[in-house]
């Protein structure tokens, strides 16, 4: 007798009844609520994911008239600049929550751990903050090479120190399956963040500050609240022992999150010296849309690393892990297609016209985004055998891979050589965490059906981008038109399992009968 974690099934055996009949049964029924469970999950996650690029873009009509091209690009150095500094300074702290609540093995034991971890990320905050307000001159020096922009980086750490409990209290609510709140919690941060920006912006004309002031004012409103309550359920208990170890299971993911860094952001500081501020300004927002394909990848990351463990060690689960892997690529190469052919029209109407040339860079970004989307599921068979440590070394092999491209393509060609680096990293990322997932778990990839899921996007995309007309309303209708002809193209080229098939024909007849039924009532 067993109790299945997805169906919630007592499983018993059955004298009298075909075993092999029995578990068939079970197993339909299994991955039937295995597929239901992720895109529940992830749909629940996904409001918290896309809300954020959604209000972003939505808002850029604001931005991009309040803010010059050069703004933008001071903005982006000190983004990156944080991002950088958070890899040092406790970043990483949340991950390590998943793995050491999972291990815990009573509710007290798991209680430690999230109060070790809120307690730690206040901690690590404020020793972030204090370093970071300290130094603030010199790296403006560093940065810009003058220290004209060190209150930028005051508020810049300001807003780090109470970043980092809120999203290590984001991350408890994750880890205790909270979905609702999570989505809640996120989604009213990023309103008070747009809203405090839109008020500094045009009310009080603090100009750059105002972006700054929006990150501090919705983290401390919100990390306050629901660190307040983490703590509260769990207790004010502080290991110093689990600390440590929480921040040393960090570590790696933070040596993978700094070559990462370097792949996706360190051409802006090669960039810099070869550009204007301007055009790096409009780089970072092509890079901004480019990387909404990372967007539409988080809500399935945010359900997929708490659950993957107990969906491979449960029944059916390598043959599960590999036709995610087929659905997952499939999705995210028509969101990426998507991108392709819409981004034009919608970059010229959101935006001012100082801007418009981000919209030729948006396809390519959008490409190697794809690729490295798919290079990190595959890296996913690397955190289930327990060698967070290998995905580092493949991190800093496509990072090393990066910096080479950037020293030799970036003083010729600029930006379009910054994206041929980035490209050529994420290319080698993609072979290397192939080849080392499978040797060290060997899961049964569909690898037929994902190339030709990948090439059936990438041509559409070559024929838009080719054949596309000048003329905006006829550029969007043929845009329509490539769009339409991905799945068809799918089903030509006999990508869909015959199960599969007989599915999808079920799901319409039901969904025509149902459009009938509502018709005749």
């Amino acid at each position: 007798m067993r109790r299945d974690f997805y169906t919630d099934e007592v499983i018993e055996d059955q004298s009298g009844v075909d075993s092999l009949t029995v578990s068939a049964l079970y197993s339909r029924r299994r991955i039937r609520a295995v597929y239901t469970d992720i895109l529940k999950g992830s749909g629940i996650y996904a409001i918290a994911s896309i809300a954020g690029p959604l209000l972003g873009i939505a808002l850029l009509p604001i931005y991009t008239r309040h803010l010059s091209p050069s703004d933008y690009g001071i903005l982006e150095l000190l983004d990156l600049t944080l991002v950088l500094f958070s890899v040092f300074a406790g970043g990483s702290l949340p991950l390590a929550i998943f793995y050491y609540f999972t291990e815990a093995p009573t509710e007290e034991e798991r209680n430690k751990v999230i109060s070790t971890a809120l307690l730690g990320s206040f901690l690590l905050g404020a020793v972030g903050c204090t370093a970071g307000l300290l130094g603030s001159v010199a790296l403006s020096n560093v940065v810009f090479q003058s220290p004209t922009f060190a209150p930028y980086f005051r508020l810049l750490f300001l807003g780090f120190a109470v970043t980092l409990p809120l999203e290590t209290a984001l991350a408890w609510l994750r880890t205790v399956n909270l979905q609702v709140p999570f989505v809640l919690v996120s989604v009213t941060r990023l309103v008070v963040s747009a809203a405090t920006n839109i008020v500094c912006l045009t009310l009080l004309h603090l100009g750059l500050a105002s972006m700054l002031w929006g990150t501090i004012v919705g983290a401390t409103s919100l990390g306050l609240v629901v660190g307040g309550i983490g703590l509260r359920r769990s207790g004010f208990r502080f290991d110093l022992r689990l600390f440590y170890k929480l921040c040393r299971y960090a570590l790696p993911t933070g040596l993978m999150g700094l070559a990462m860094f370097v792949v996706n952001f360190g051409d802006r500081y090669f960039l810099k010296r070869h550009v204007s501020l301007a055009t790096l300004g409009t780089y970072g927002l092509a890079y901004r849309i480019g990387m909404l394909i990372a967007w539409v990848q988080t809500p399935f990351n945010s359900y997929w690393t708490a659950r993957m463990y107990q969906i491979v060690r449960g029944p059916d689960g390598d043959r599960l892990y590999a036709r995610v892997c087929t659905y997952y690529t499939l999705i995210l190469s028509y969101c990426a297609l998507l991108l392709v052919v819409f981004s034009g029209a919608a970059m010229n109407w959101l935006v001012g016209k100082a801007f418009w040339p981000a919209a030729a860079l948006i396809p390519w970004i959008a490409g190697i985004y794809l690729i490295r989307a798919i290079a990190g599921y595959f890296r996913f068979a690397l955190y289930l055998v327990g060698k967070p440590g290998l995905d580092a070394q493949l991190s800093w092999a496509s990072a090393l891979t990066c910096i080479a491209g950037y020293v030799v393509l970036i003083p010729r060609f600029g930006v379009a050589g910054a994206i041929a680096a980035t490209g050529a990293a994420f290319v080698v990322l993609l072979i290397v965490s192939l080849w080392t997932a499978q040797r060290v778990r060997h899961f049964p990839l569909e690898i037929n059906r994902l190339v030709k899921v990948v090439f059936i996007a990438f041509s559409l995309s070559c024929v838009f981008l080719i054949t596309a007309p000048e003329t905006a309303a006829l550029r969007i209708a043929f845009g329509i038109v490539v769009a339409a002809l991905y799945p068809l193209m799918l089903i030509l080229a006999r990508v869909p399992t015959k199960d599969e098939s007989d599915t999808m024909a079920a799901r319409l007849r039901d969904w025509c009968a149902m459009l009938v039924s509502h018709s005749k009532g």
